[in-house]
């Protein structure tokens, strides 16, 4: 009888661990719900940080998509390893950029002040 029961516990391990690995897949690549900045400032993305000054993390299983800087009626888009423009300085941090600190602007009438800051992820883990 303990042979038996061995038997079909060890025919039921393999059909587990193929459900959980799907499971897991599933919320891997699950989309990523974006989060509106207020107003539709036309700079939106899934983490809003005001002020001229933001560091952003991206989540445990996300990258950094890209980022999204409004100064005055300005809005600008960056990409992983983009260093800014001259106004806006983005350092990269981490393994796959997944980390990203935003300075700068001003007064002038090139570089207008930051006003919010807002990046999108995507899901994805870094593969070094």
């Amino acid at each position: 009888m303990k042979t038996k029961s061995k038997m079909v516990w060890g025919t039921h391990v393999p059909f587990m661990a193929i459900a959980i690995a799907m499971a897991v897949m599933a919320l891997t690549y699950a989309p990523v719900s974006p989060v509106e900045a207020a107003g539709n400032s036309g700079c939106e993305g899934d983490e809003k940080v005001e002020g001229n000054y933001a560091v952003i993390r991206a989540p445990f299983d996300c990258q950094i998509d890209y980022v999204c800087i409004k100064a005055g009626r300005n809005i600008l888009t960056f990409y992983p390893g983009d260093t800014g423009d001259g106004c806006y300085t983005l350092k990269w941090y981490g393994p796959c950029n997944n980390i990203v600190k935003v300075s700068g602007g001003g007064t002038s009438r090139d570089c207008k002040e930051i006003s919010h800051v807002a990046a999108t992820f995507k899901r994805g883990r870094c593969i070094w």
